[in-house]
């Protein structure tokens, strides 16, 4: 981390205290070439850290959502790359 970006982060802590989330987004190359080659991270390198980094900050959201994450909602079996899919607790009528 550079100087500037740690100030930057203690700023934004000092600001907003718990609204801030804690996981950090690891700069990469991969991050910066995934949307010039129109894909995802998770498709162009998923075994990165970009791909590691996204993945929990989606797991944090979700937390702080109190919803669970489809993976814990249906069978661990499949060898699909992850994907974030939010599952609720409303009930569908029709």
């Amino acid at each position: 981390q550079t100087c500037r970006t740690q100030e930057t982060w203690d700023g934004m802590v000092a600001a907003f205290t718990s609204q801030v989330f804690s996981t950090k987004i690891r700069r990469s190359v991969k991050l910066r070439e995934a949307p010039a080659l129109g894909r995802t991270i998770f498709h162009h390198d998923p075994d990165g850290n970009g791909a590691h980094d996204y993945l929990a900050l989606s797991g944090e959201v979700l937390e702080r959502l109190n919803v669970k994450p489809v993976s814990q909602v249906a069978s661990e079996s499949s060898a699909t790359r992850p994907s974030l899919v939010v599952v609720t607790n409303e009930v569908q009528h029709g």
